[in-house]
């Protein structure tokens, strides 16, 4: 996330402010280009604002998760007011060049922003009430990209069209183009700084939860001890330079969005698809813990379904059709390397910090050993 929104920023900066200036610069053995030092300046300016605790963090969430609902709206709703939308613009062109396998290509891809509402459960632990709050944060999270999601790829595409779109090299710059056509230059730079506001805003979340995640795998024994230090700011600061320095490296090696999501993304759908057979496994293994956050018995056929699904996005975009629809199989190679490093770091944990073998299967008590059913916990009578 970080690596991408920074690379998109600085695409967006460059398009609309500095459209001259498309010079690169060798550093070592990557190239660098005006929007790769402003992506990097973007992400060392977030760390920088996170490490200090996640306070002041919250109230930027509001400002720039306001000024991002302004050029979304404009994509979304303007152009049928403007008279810009027409139906000519949008071809239906499922099942040409590639069918399924292309479909599913891109499926696989756009899990990653399709998914993103998923950070919400990450902050579960820090709400006032989380039984209470969760639960209403991811439903109005998940309602509001569905809307998202339906009506602004049609209005945008209905607006420049797609093959205004597809013709863009940098898959970036057509939004300067569509608020120029929506609503002229002027108020188009304006919701251009709208909308670097909300991938400012994006990339913010992104540093806070993936440290978070980090965090969480360490207290339960999952990687290296000191991914799961607190500074003094009460942040995980460790776990969060560690996220910032590989995305640091993912912007400066590939330089192109697409290609930084192509290797990134195989661990994060396999997170999905861990998490929901994760939800399925819990409930075999520990039927009697407490659920504070209680799904109906549906739930768990629904998980079963969305993780064979996923997978299969997975099978077929991050590996059968990596070279031919996807974006390469060195890509899904250096998705491979980083999920190995997180296995070696596990192993390193049990092994050398926790001095234990390794095994394949916990042993689960009945109950969590704070707990006790309340028969057993009261005097006998």
């Amino acid at each position: 996330m970080l690596a991408i929104n920074g690379f998109v920023i600085g695409t967006l900066v460059q398009a609309e402010w500095f459209s001259d200036t498309t010079f690169t610069q060798d550093v070592g053995n990557f190239q660098w280009s005006l929007p790769v030092y402003i992506g990097i300046a973007c992400i060392l300016a977030v760390w920088l604002f996170n490490i200090y605790g996640v306070r002041p963090a919250v109230w930027l969430s509001y400002v720039t998760g306001g000024l991002l609902i302004l050029p979304a709206a404009a994509l979304m709703f303007l152009p049928y007011l403007t008279g810009d939308w027409t139906s000519d613009n949008m071809t239906w062109e499922i099942g040409a060049g590639g069918g399924l396998g292309l479909a599913m290509t891109w499926l696989y891809f756009m899990g990653w922003s399709a998914y993103g509402f998923e950070t919400v459960a990450a902050f579960a632990p820090e709400y006032h009430n989380p039984e209470y709050d969760t639960p209403r944060a991811l439903r109005a999270s998940a309602a509001f990209s569905v809307v998202v999601y339906a009506l602004l790829p049609l209005g945008l595409g209905g607006t420049l069209g797609t093959e205004a779109v597809a013709g863009d090299a940098t898959a970036i710059a057509f939004y300067k183009d569509a608020f120029d056509v929506i609503v002229g230059n002027a108020i188009g730079q304006a919701l251009i700084v709208c909308l670097i506001a909300g991938l400012l805003l994006s990339m913010n979340t992104a540093t806070m939860d993936g440290s978070r995640a980090l965090y969480g795998i360490a207290q339960d024994g999952m990687t290296t001890k000191w991914l799961g230090r607190l500074n003094r700011h009460s942040v995980p600061g460790i776990a969060m330079t560690m996220d910032v320095v590989l995305n640091l490296l993912l912007i400066s090696y590939f330089g192109y969005p697409l290609d930084i999501l192509a290797a990134g993304n195989l661990g994060y759908m396999l997170a999905h698809v861990f998490a929901l057979t994760g939800f399925l496994l819990l409930r075999k293994d520990r039927p009697n813990w407490p659920r504070p956050i209680r799904l109906a018995a549906v739930w768990a056929p629904i998980a079963a379904l969305l993780a064979a699904v996923n997978l299969a996005f997975i099978v077929f975009g991050g590996f059968i059709y990596a070279d031919e629809y996807g974006y390469g199989w060195d890509k899904t190679r250096i998705g491979l390397i980083v999920l190995a490093v997180g296995l070696l770091l596990y192993i390193y944990r049990r092994v050398v910090e926790d001095r234990t073998t390794i095994h394949l299967r916990e042993e689960t008590p009945e109950m969590p050993p704070d707990e006790r059913p309340a028969a057993a916990a009261a005097p006998a009578v």
